[in-house]
């Protein structure tokens, strides 16, 4: 049986108040100046025409971000992008 949680609101909720829901990676992307590891990412990223491409540096330094955050393994957080 499940039970309404008093004060808690929920997604619709917010849609409803014109609230997005707000989270610690949106502080996270707030707070850290990203651009800053692009430049370095770019510099030291090889170009090679061989074999799959490979994912965008800063796109990975973002994914080991959330996953020591929130202490995911690898399979998770293989889930977790699959998922999403």
């Amino acid at each position: 049986m499940s039970r309404k949680k008093v004060g808690v609101k929920g997604f619709v909720d917010m849609l409803v108040e014109g609230l997005s829901p707000h989270t610690v990676l949106d502080e996270i992307d707030n707070f850290i100046d990203f651009a800053v590891f692009a430049e370095a990412f770019d510099v030291a990223q090889s170009k090679s025409s061989r074999g799959r491409p490979s994912y965008p540096p800063l796109l990975m330094f973002k994914i080991l971000l959330v996953q020591v955050l929130y202490n995911l393994s690898d399979e998770k957080i293989s889930e977790a992008l699959a998922d999403r």
